[in-house]
């Protein structure tokens, strides 16, 4: 089993080098380079604990990755990192797209659904205001703190792909916003469907795209459901209980994401 390696999120990672992309092949084998943060200095060799024997990492940004090995002159130091680079990756998405449309939730919830949405690779997220959804909640205000979420969760998990978090918008606009044929549209109900019956209508769909759509704590009203079905959503049961929002994205999500590995 390989050994788990840490990975940090640096917004504009070439700029920070001051280097450019094209050229960091060149440097992979023959250069050390540094980067001068103390911040990032404490967090790996203190918040991490990264020592001379183990002392791999990977940076990225929201375009590539790097596998770097960092070099002794970094621990003898209070701010600067030392390292060479070993391997260099552009990001790659992972595949079917999902766009996640949770229905507005208070605050912790929301950001327990962003932090799923990130570690699974959920390729946007666009909150839906249903009618029994949170009515409170400054988008804006959060924004900031929603990415500091998903970068969390991309460090976590490997997926080097933050997801585009988008501003709320309104259930009756959700409904028009997704019209094309290669689109497989799901909201997710008590009285859906087992997702084994559709399995073998997302068989072939790798190259399309998935909507995912999760209701307010209080649910679907009536005419919410109609509405779905007439603008041809299926309806997904996941299980035979009522599950928070937060733990109904995470169920649905994975559920959705493992089918295609």
């Amino acid at each position: 089993m390989s050994k788990h390696i840490f990975s940090i999120y640096l917004e504009d990672l070439f700029r920070t080098l001051n280097v450019f992309s094209d050229y960091l092949s060149d440097l992979i084998q023959n250069s050390v380079l540094e980067i001068k943060n103390k911040a990032i200095h404490t967090r790996v060799t203190q918040v991490l604990r990264l020592n001379k024997l183990d002392n791999k990492v990977i940076l990225f940004d929201d375009n590539f990755n790097i596998k770097i090995e960092l070099l002794e002159q970094t621990f003898k130091n209070n701010k600067t990192i030392y390292f060479k680079i070993l391997e260099k990756n552009e990001n790659k998405k992972i595949y079917p797209e999902i766009i996640l449309c949770p229905s507005v939730v208070k605050r912790q919830a929301l950001e327990e659904i962003v932090y799923s949405a990130a570690a699974m690779g959920a390729t946007k997220i666009l909150p839906i205001v249903a009618h029994k959804s949170y009515s409170k909640f400054n988008f804006e205000q959060e924004r900031s703190r929603l990415k500091k979420i998903m970068i969390a969760a991309c460090e976590q998990s490997k997926n080097f792909v933050l997801p585009e978090i988008c501003a709320p918008i309104s259930f009756s606009n959700f409904l028009t916003e997704f019209d094309s044929s290669n689109i497989h549209k799901i909201f997710f109900d008590l009285d859906g469907q087992v997702i084994t019956s559709l399995i073998s209508e997302l068989d072939d769909c790798k190259n399309n795209k998935i909507v995912l759509f999760f209701g307010p704590e209080g649910g679907f009203t009536d005419l919410e459901v109609n509405l779905l079905k007439e603008n041809k959503f299926n309806s997904v049961s996941l299980t035979t209980t009522i599950l928070r929002a937060e733990h109904a994205v995470a169920l649905g999500l994975g559920m959705f994401r493992s089918l295609f590995r």
